[in-house]
């Protein structure tokens, strides 16, 4: 479709509030500006719905099918997701109940589950056809003791090595699940004498785990050692004045992931899934509630620096959404004010539709852009110019809360 014809296809949204945005057709305008990125970004607004997974399933499903993307990564966790992995490579056995506990809480939803059954089944098709099957990984970093365990696996193996367990015992690297987590918050509360190890910081662990990286070729290796590095980074600096920098430190972590990921498997067409200020591209046209966010370098600002347009970022959004986090009594339900951009989207009447462009240097509210809600609710709000974080927004009317394979519950 030209741009003429598409600009003739698009709706206004209210007196001037944006000057494109997509109506029926906004699934294959996605494709047009999706199917030459190198990356894209699909995001969401808040963790723990089902209907923006949905969404993502549909059109990374698309992506798959139209345009030659052949890895997907989730925000968790890439070793803890190894069962998940081989599992959608469809040459491990059909024991979903092995792969769907893997991931993050907020990830273990019924339509992640039918997108791993769907990239199974798709896997074993183009298997018989001599294809290219889809890799399924996590590239999240919040697994220190996996980590620690790669490296005592290798021990002896290389001075890198070598170096990289130095680090862990005199950091005191955590040997189980439930020793990071006490770790983690233990920092995170600030109890920093809680989580330092012969008066040596977090901050000198991060750099001891980043000199023991230098000259790593073997991606896991790499990878190990690079979750360690970013794992005390984000500890050190999210416990200290500045809680910004320890979500840098993470995000740093996770462009690294990505790139040895990617760099691992010959550098395929990448669909990156995550929460909306991890894909943003820049934070400084954005005015948040929580002041620390603005300005934050991100996974997605470190991809655009690197890859220019052939990373493109989408923020999901909605006008109603419905959460169900862990720990909450029920679902949690809410609904964008009159006036807000997604309050605007919806007045067109559609069930989705794609922003691609709004008016220079208009600033509006969009209040489900960077939420994070939790099992009382708290919101963070942002105002600003929307689409200087993002190369385009998926809007949808309302998305459902998160449902599980077992039944719907948050607690």
């Amino acid at each position: 479709m030209s741009a003429a014809a598409i600009s003739l296809a698009l709706a206004a949204l209210a007196t001037n509030t944006a000057t494109a945005a997509t109506t029926d057709d906004a699934s294959d305008m996605f494709m047009e500006i999706a199917a030459e990125a190198d990356i894209v970004g699909l995001g969401e607004s808040v963790h723990a719905t089902s209907g923006y997974a949905a969404e993502r399933n549909a059109l990374t499903r698309r992506l798959i099918e139209e345009a030659g993307f052949t890895l997907v990564l989730l925000e968790t966790p890439r070793l803890r997701a190894m069962p998940a992995t081989r599992y959608v490579d469809a040459q491990s056995p059909r024991e979903w109940a092995a792969a769907w506990p893997t991931f993050y809480r907020v990830w273990q939803s019924t339509e992640i589950a039918y997108f791993l059954e769907w990239t199974r089944r798709h896997n074993a098709a183009v298997a018989k056809r001599g294809g290219q099957r889809v890799v399924f990984m996590g590239y999240d970093i919040r697994e220190a003791h996996l980590a620690r365990r790669v490296l005592e696996e290798r021990a002896g193996s290389s001075v890198n090595v070598d170096l990289a367990l130095e680090a862990v015992d005199t950091c005191k690297i955590p040997a189980t699940d439930d020793e990071e987590d006490a770790f983690e918050r233990a920092a995170w509360a600030g109890a920093l004498e809680q989580v330092k190890s012969s008066a040596v910081a977090l901050w000198d662990c991060s750099e001891a785990f980043g000199r023991a990286r230098a000259g790593v070729t073997d991606p896991e290796l790499y990878l190990a050692i690079t979750t360690l590095k970013a794992w005390t980074g984000m500890l050190a600096k999210g416990a200290g004045a500045d809680p910004r920098s320890g979500d840098e430190q993470r995000d740093a972590g996770l462009a690294d992931s990505v790139r040895a990921i990617r760099a691992m498997l010959g550098n395929p067409k990448t669909v990156i899934w995550a929460h909306n200020w991890h894909i943003a591209t820049s934070m400084d046209e954005v005015s948040f509630s929580e002041t620390a966010l603005r300005g934050r370098t991100m996974l997605g600002n470190r991809l655009k620096r690197e890859l220019g347009d052939k990373y493109l970022a989408i923020g999901l959004i909605a006008h109603e959404v419905a959460t169900c986090f862990s720990g909450q009594k029920g679902p949690l339900s809410f609904s964008e004010p009159a006036g807000s951009l997604e309050d605007r989207l919806r007045a067109m009447g559609k069930k989705r539709v794609l922003v691609t462009a709004l008016p220079t240097g208009e600033r509006m509210r969009f209040s489900t852009m960077f939420r994070e809600d939790g099992p009382e609710g708290e919101a963070i709000t942002a105002t600003g110019e929307p689409l200087a974080a993002f190369d385009a927004l998926w809007f949808v009317d309302s998305v459902r809360s998160q449902t599980y394979p077992q039944g719907t519950r948050c607690d």
